[in-house]
């Protein structure tokens, strides 16, 4: 066996005059805005409504109310320019239920972007908060099965801005002129539309592709406390600042288990339960 290898002499790092070296949190700040997106941020925590004591862990349908999502109330903070780095593919079955295949990676900086408070607001985030695009160009492709309504207004899983392909179970294509999207629903127009098929007595499926602004779920937090000290220009003296943030973000949670009813079918973002009250396959 060779003998191992010892270095013969070390290299110290060296600092000249014995100063300390600072981070500069306003340029880290500047460096994230600088190729950030516009995000705004909802903070998120659990909604009590329908709980039978503070243990209970199941999210009931319950009364829709503003802000409730999934069991969980939102509001939003406010927005920031958030930088996004890294993207995986990796489609996950967790106990919140089907985590969509789109991971990412996003800082934020220190306050969130205003022109009218004198005071800026420090952005702190958290697990289950969420983060929205506010640039409308930004969109993502999805495809969904849809039974045809008799109605004619087809509620989707995402709020569609732009529905570029429709095609039925009998291999019919329909085209902009058969239906328009509104309020993120498809709406048909007149008698060109899939229908009600005649033996089933059950709208015809059909597929549809289209593209919507998404949500990100903070998923953990990568560096939730980092802190630094820096030099205090009035005092002289080192103090600690808190740092920009950063997490692991996924594209829009499916909560399998989680029910609803007709009070609030309407609702996007909200999956439907099964007619039988179970719970569907995870």
């Amino acid at each position: 066996m060779a003998p191992r290898y010892k270095p013969t002499s070390t290299y110290p790092t060296q600092f000249p005059g014995g100063e300390a070296v600072s981070f500069d949190p306003v340029a880290f700040d500047e460096a994230i805005k600088s190729q950030g997106v516009m995000l705004e941020h909802h903070q998120g925590m659990r909604c009590p409504v329908g709980m039978v004591d503070r243990h209970d862990t199941v999210r009931r349908p319950h009364e829709h109310h503003a802000g409730c999502q999934n069991g969980f109330l939102y509001r939003c903070e406010g927005v920031f320019q958030g930088l996004f780095t890294g993207n995986n593919a990796n489609l996950e079955f967790r106990d919140q239920g089907l985590a969509d295949s789109s991971q990412s990676q996003v800082t934020a900086p220190r306050f969130y972007s205003s022109d009218t408070e004198v005071e800026p607001k420090r952005v702190y985030l958290s697990p289950m908060d969420k983060l929205y695009y506010r640039n409308e160009k930004i969109l993502v492709p999805h495809w969904e099965l849809i039974e045809s309504s008799p109605d004619g207004n087809d509620r989707l899983q995402f709020p569609a801005v732009q529905v570029s392909r429709v095609v039925d179970n009998r291999n019919v294509s329909y085209g902009p002129g058969d239906y328009e999207v509104r309020a993120g629903n498809i709406v048909w127009l007149g008698q060109s539309a899939p229908g009600i098929d005649v033996e089933t007595g059950k709208g015809r499926v059909y597929v549809v592709h289209y593209l919507y602004r998404p949500w990100w779920y903070i998923k953990t937090m990568s560096h939730e406390i980092r802190v630094t000290n820096i030099d205090n220009d009035q005092t002289g003296e080192r103090q600690a600042e808190k740092m920009p943030q950063s997490c692991s973000v996924v594209r829009e949670y499916f909560y399998l288990s989680k029910e609803s009813d007709d009070a609030i079918a309407d609702d996007q973002r909200l999956v439907r339960g099964p007619e039988d009250g179970s719970f569907p396959p995870r």
